[in-house]
């Protein structure tokens, strides 16, 4: 069972996955971070940004949800890049595919927070 509270534990960055033409690779990287959990069931992971190099359409992240981080889902924390843009301008929020969205600062001021057990981030 995964659970998303968190007392302590490791937390993985993940930037640039850049999914489209590279879903080999992209399953090589999301077990990795699966394995990761295994192993210790407090590690949560942020991406940091450009998970879809394909203008964020749905699709990307879709398939990313048939890769070992659909598994992990509930435990990963993103931050939408310039390629994942478009996504949330029809959204106007943190693509679907994130469901752990982070506090939005100020509008206009382009920050964003997240409490995550002891961390402030």
């Amino acid at each position: 069972m995964i659970t998303t509270a968190l007392l302590a534990g490791k937390l993985l960055l993940v930037g640039d996955l850049s999914m489209d033409g590279y879903m080999e690779k992209v399953h090589e990287v999301c077990q990795m971070l699966l394995d990761q959990v295994e192993v210790d069931p407090q590690t949560r992971v942020i991406f940091v940004g450009d998970v879809s190099n394909g203008k964020g359409l749905q699709k990307s992240y879709d398939e990313l949800l048939k890769t070992p981080c659909g598994r992990i889902a509930p435990l990963i924390y993103a931050v939408p890049g310039n390629h994942d843009y478009d996504q949330v301008k029809c959204t106007e929020g943190i693509p679907i595919f994130y469901n752990q969205p982070f506090r939005l600062g100020e509008r206009g001021f382009g920050y964003q927070t997240l409490d995550l057990g002891p961390w402030a981030i």
